[in-house]
């Protein structure tokens, strides 16, 4: 391709070849250059207590928005929520096809249980987030960091 538009760049200067200038040389091949590496991964976020508060108060609607799950059932039996897709550039541990089988030791089947782990995560240190991949059971661990000095960015009076 490199020489094509070379060929096509000479093609449109004049018909008379300049005596002055050298016989065109061909230089041999050289083999293709490596891919450069992929970028690193980026480090995980911190989970801060505002940040979780904030997707709490936007409520499951927000969340479900950037994340598409199925209901993952064995023999009829529910398993978890598989992950169909997450938002992007998401550095969580959790990939698609994972199946979550529980957050914080309560399991998600019912949409009842949505409001008592939102009440739980509202003071949790942690989030923990329980999934199979394949048959390989794994958790994923998010430490709360409190950030109280950043709730009120104006100077007291």
């Amino acid at each position: 391709m490199r020489y094509a538009m070379f060929f096509l760049v000479l093609a449109c200067g004049s018909a008379t070849p300049s005596p002055a200038k050298a016989p065109l040389i061909e230089e041999p091949a050289r083999a293709p250059s490596p891919p450069p590496p992929p970028p690193p991964r980026p480090a995980r976020a911190e989970l801060t207590r505002t940040a979780l508060n904030a997707a709490l108060d936007a409520g499951p609607g927000a969340f479900l928005a950037k994340v598409r799950v199925v209901a993952a059932r064995s023999a009829g039996r529910f398993l978890g929520w598989e992950i169909e897709a997450l938002w992007p550039g998401a550095a969580v541990g959790l990939e698609r096809g994972d199946i979550v089988t529980a957050v914080n030791g309560r399991t998600l089947e019912r949409p009842e249980a949505l409001p008592a782990l939102y009440q739980e995560l509202r003071g949790a240190s942690e989030v923990v987030v329980e999934f199979r991949r394949g048959l390989e059971r794994r958790m994923a661990r998010f430490p709360v960091v409190e950030d109280a000095g950043k709730l009120d960015p104006t100077p007291p009076r």
